[in-house]
């Protein structure tokens, strides 16, 4: 079966992922050099010991060359660390009954992989673990050898969104126990990009809800404790607890996997740059107020940006080469407008710019900036007036 690359989705240790089409579909491809030969093995063998759509299906696997790799039954484009890196950067916010299903398909993936034969676990986990496609689907990787949550050098370590357990990351073999802790710590990670219910807020800030706020305080003692025996050993249990924790707030929101599913659809298209063509009739008038870091289209209410620093660097810039006549700003341009003199992966900043971009327009300035084969510019019909 042949494959032809569309785009990397991250270069690890010793590995590439990329999406890949193929005459039977969209495919995964994930290719080492010859030192990673043995850990790839690893992969494929624990895949085809795992039964869930949420673990990807091995399709092909060519170990033999100088560049090993696995072609996977699985279309996803980004990882979970490139678009919530961009979302974070927009202000975007997962619904909490989204956040509720992706914790229930998270220990959905967990569990069936502790059912495998052999059982399989991967001991820790960071946002690089999980994969998303552009239907909003998302697998799980890291079962084998979890290249995800390796650094280079140091091996495992709590850096980050990657949280080991703490036997792994002083070499002990992943178990049940150590997945409960990584599912725990990962799921906590999330936390500030979800649309926490108030419920949740009210017990953290001490304002109410003490019953709930003990059973969060007794949740994370059982599973953050040092020894691993004293620790909640399966997933089952994980899930019952979460689940008796909601239980507690009667009108607490279940999990909606339709929403979460057209979240991550949203988001990974916004990733991708692909923009919807603006409508026939002409740009509104726009005012953009530089004190107040607001936008007003027309008569409609002023879009006031001043807490979403990102987004307002991005439209002012906009706003400038409009003004100057500096033509279209490439990616590059925006990317150093938006985020400067900070370091950023390639891939990572150009997400942040097509998402970016992309929640402007859709806070209301879908006529206002388009796109040509040179960059961004604010369409030439817009009549703007600049206020200081």
């Amino acid at each position: 079966m042949s494959v032809h690359k569309l785009n990397r989705i991250r270069r690890y240790a010793a590995a590439e992922a990329w999406a890949c089409k193929s005459d039977d579909g969209p495919r995964l491809l994930l290719e080492g050099d010859e030192g990673a030969r043995s850990w790839l093995e690893r992969v494929a063998a624990a895949h085809a010991a795992i039964d869930t759509r949420h673990v990807a299906r091995v399709v092909a696997t060519h170990l033999d060359g100088s560049k090993p790799s696995i072609v996977f039954d699985c279309s996803a484009t980004v990882d979970l660390d490139l678009i919530v890196d961009a979302a974070a950067q927009s202000d975007i916010k997962m619904e909490f009954p989204a956040a509720i299903a992706f914790n229930e398909v998270l220990l959905d993936t967990l569990e069936a992989a502790h059912r495998g034969s052999p059982p399989q676990c991967v001991g820790a986990l960071g946002w690089r673990n999980i994969l998303i496609g552009p239907d909003g689907d998302m697998w799980l990787f890291g079962f084998g050898e979890n290249f995800a949550a390796r650094h280079p050098e140091r091996g495992f370590s709590n850096v980050g969104s990657l949280s080991a357990a703490p036997e792994i990351a002083f070499g002990a073999a992943p178990t049940p126990s150590a997945d409960v802790y990584a599912a725990f710590t990962l799921i906590q990670s999330l936390f500030p990009h979800v649309d926490i219910y108030p419920a949740f807020a009210d017990a953290a800030a001490g304002t109410e809800g003490a019953s709930l706020r003990d059973a969060l305080v007794a949740l994370s003692a059982d599973i953050l404790a040092r020894s691993a025996e004293d620790r909640i050993g399966d997933i089952a249990t994980l899930r019952g607890r979460y689940r008796a924790i909601r239980a507690l707030d009667g009108r607490m929101p279940s999990a909606d996997p339709a929403t979460m599913a057209r979240f991550w659809a949203d988001l990974v298209a916004a990733a991708s740059g692909d923009l919807p063509a603006p409508s026939a009739r002409p740009a509104a008038a726009i005012v953009v107020d530089r004190t107040k870091r607001a936008v007003q289209i027309g008569d409609t209410a002023p879009i006031t940006l001043a807490r979403r620093k990102s987004l307002w660097r991005l439209l002012d810039r906009l706003v400038e080469a409009h003004v100057d006549d500096l033509g279209p700003q490439s990616v590059d341009d925006l990317q150093n407008a938006g985020w400067p003199d900070e370091r950023i992966l390639p891939e990572a900043g150009r997400a942040r710019v097509y998402v970016g971009i992309s929640t402007l327009r859709r806070l209301g300035l879908g006529d206002v900036i388009v796109r040509n084969d040179n960059g961004y510019h604010l369409a030439e019909s817009v009549q703007l007036r600049v206020a200081t």
